[in-house]
């Protein structure tokens, strides 16, 4: 009986970190998808900063 709690106790751990790691992964799919959609801001960030290299 002992041997069996441990072998579920792992497969719920396992299957825990399972759920974890979907969540995050489809957090990062958001994120990437509002970072699209906002435009890129670091992209603009480095033409201004570019063009003030330039102005020099």
């Amino acid at each position: 009986e002992l041997i069996f709690r441990r072998m579920t106790d792992r497969a719920k751990e396992q299957e825990i970190a399972l759920i974890t790691s979907q969540k995050k992964s489809i957090t990062q799919e958001k994120e990437n998808e509002f970072i699209k959609l906002d435009g890129t801001c670091d992209d603009n960030e480095d033409i201004i900063s570019s063009s003030d290299d330039n102005d020099e």
